[in-house]
């Protein structure tokens, strides 16, 4: 019996996207840079799903929700979620609460237990092995439920294949059927009689009509039909300026390195196999003389920015021996700045702390500068500061200010 193909939603969206990406990232494993939206969604369905996971009221108060939100959200550093700026991580995090405390705000009053919350669902159909995660699934009673998705994104569209995929795992799932059973006694056959994209950045539900029996079969073929170009190993490139503007994976693919499509081989390395050049260089014109343009500023950035960090360092030394806090050019001056900066080598320590004396939500985002900005807050008890001080250190630093010379 040949084996189960996996598959998902998502791995057919991205397939239709790009065979060749699909293929990067499920064929030959190489994962993704990470991405702040996934983080983002990740910590705010976290706390929906503690919302939701009871057997029976009273449901969790708002604050333990926001709790476990700003658990998920420290389990990993701002790097490891994709963002290159601690502040646009402290802005993402305000965010995640006030969406949270709204929604919250809104249904307080009108929670029910669901039937399920993050349920996952495998069914096994026509060769595949089918991977859904559904986020609320609710009883309607006589063997109807109801589908919930949550979308944190700030607009909202009706993802078709993604609602008709849902429609034909839960109505076949045996998962569900067993669960429903013994939830609400009902043995029958199951029915998805209503579906919805919850936008919770302005509380807004999308609801749609589940698809009929036609439109499920037209989606079904469509499945196969990929399902099939994926055992073909059909996994040519499908360039999109859209789509490949943000791709992680534009040194490895053939229309951006030039490299014929034999070329693409499994990596057996971090360092991509060595590949033959099959395309011809583009003719010039406008774009194409823009694009060359723009990679030889970035390369200009690159080396003055190397220059500028070498001459700060050797201007630093020279002035260090001389003894001078100032000095003048021909047409700039150069000023020393001596300062104090506390530095927190053990992060985990630092938020242990700070949740044992109740300050972690002052921080927010416990990065160096948050957890310094503690040490000078008037609303903390100088006990609390003065243990906080003891898991940091201060370092010495300078800094150059360099400014233009009046006429």
């Amino acid at each position: 019996m040949a084996k189960l193909l996996d598959f998902s939603y998502s791995r057919m969206s991205l397939y239709q996207e790009c065979p060749l990406k699909f293929k990067f990232r499920y064929i030959h494993k190489i994962p993704e840079k990470p991405k702040t939206y996934f983080a983002f969604g990740h910590s705010i369905h976290a706390a929906m799903e503690f919302l939701y996971k009871v057997d029976a009221p009273p449901f969790p108060s708002l604050n333990d929700v926001l709790m476990i939100f700003e658990r998920d959200w420290h389990t990993k550093s701002p790097e490891e979620k994709g963002y290159v700026s601690s502040d646009k991580e402290h802005d993402d995090f305000l965010h995640g609460i006030k969406i949270i405390t709204s929604y919250y705000e809104k249904h307080k009053g009108a929670f029910a237990v669901p039937v399920s919350v993050e349920m996952f669902v495998k069914l096994a159909v026509d060769g595949l092995n089918l991977i859904s995660v559904v986020d609320r699934i609710d009883d309607l009673g006589g063997g109807k439920i109801s589908i919930v998705d949550y979308k944190t994104g700030k607009t909202v569209v009706k993802n078709t294949g993604q609602l008709n995929m849902y429609q034909k795992v839960l109505e076949l799932a045996p998962d569900i059927k067993d669960l429903l059973a013994r939830k609400t006694g009902y043995k029958g056959d199951i029915k998805v009689a209503r579906m919805s994209f919850y936008q919770l950045e302005n509380l807004k539900e999308n609801v749609f009509e589940p698809a009929s029996p036609d439109e499920i079969e037209s989606f079904w073929r469509n499945v196969l039909n990929v399902a099939d170009c994926i055992r073909a190993e059909k996994f040519d490139p499908a360039p999109d300026e859209k789509s490949c503007r943000f791709c992680d994976y534009k040194n490895l693919c053939p229309v951006f390195s030039g490299a014929g499509v034999e070329a693409v081989r499994p990596v057996q390395t971090a360092a991509p196999a060595p590949v033959k050049v099959a395309f011809a260089a583009p003719e010039s014109d406008a774009l194409t003389e823009k694009v060359d343009r723009y990679g030889q500023l970035l390369a200009q950035q690159s080396a003055l920015a190397a220059d500028i960090e070498n001459l700060k360092k050797e201007i630093l030394v020279l002035m260090n021996d001389k003894g001078y806090f100032q000095h003048y050019g021909k047409k700039y001056k150069i000023r020393l700045k001596n300062t104090e900066a506390w530095t927190f080598a053990d992060r985990k320590k630092v938020i242990e702390y700070l949740q044992e004396t109740g300050h972690l939500r002052k921080a927010l985002v416990p990065t160096q500068t948050t957890v310094e900005k503690l040490l000078t807050d008037d609303s903390i008890p100088d006990k609390d500061r003065e243990g906080l001080k003891k898991l940091g250190k201060i370092c010495p630093a300078t800094h150059i200010d360099c400014s233009g010379i009046e006429d």
